[in-house]
């Protein structure tokens, strides 16, 4: 966007809220963790079929700078074949006594790693701002608004489910 200053065209780049995620297909199992969520208050549980495993977070982002990172990305991960997660015991952010956002961890995540560090070379190679935090690898099943005792969603969900990657499907 381009706008008037004191004579001048400032140049006020679009900038869209990015991230780089693999999409994670709803299960049975996965379901079932997901609606047993539901019954709490002050819990607002993520849209089905928007489920997906981080691995990098941009924030907001050049509109520029995406269809370059699109096109570095594919190059970088081509070849990546879907693959089997397993999902392992629910868990909080920023922690089980005062959670904000609800989890699904994933036991064994070396093949996931392997993608995030990938994907993580390539934006630094690109020179993008991201965030630093360390890839912990979990999917995010909802948000707590206000005080909500889990405790028995926790326990409840400590058991391994599977699922399947979705790599390849949206390149």
């Amino acid at each position: 966007m381009s706008i008037p200053f004191y004579g001048l065209q400032l140049y006020v780049p679009d900038m869209i809220r990015t991230f780089i995620s693999v999409d994670v297909p709803v299960t049975g199992e996965l379901k079932e963790a997901i609606d047993s969520l539901r019954g709490y208050e002050n819990v607002r549980v993520v849209n089905e079929k928007q489920l997906h495993l981080t691995l990098k977070f941009l924030g907001d982002t050049d509109e520029r700078k995406v269809e370059r990172l699109c096109s570095a990305l594919k190059g970088s991960l081509e070849g990546t074949d879907a693959f089997d997660l397993v999902i392992e015991g629910a868990g909080a952010f920023p922690d089980e006594r005062n959670p904000r956002v609800v989890w699904l961890g994933v036991k064994e995540p070396g093949r996931l790693i392997e993608i995030a560090d990938t994907v993580d070379s390539t934006v630094k190679e690109l020179k993008i701002k991201a965030d630093d935090k360390k890839f912990s690898p979990h999917l995010t099943l909802g948000r707590v608004n206000g005080r909500c005792d889990l405790t028995d969603y926790f326990r409840e969900n400590k058991k391994e489910r599977s699922a399947r990657s979705a790599a390849n499907q949206s390149m």
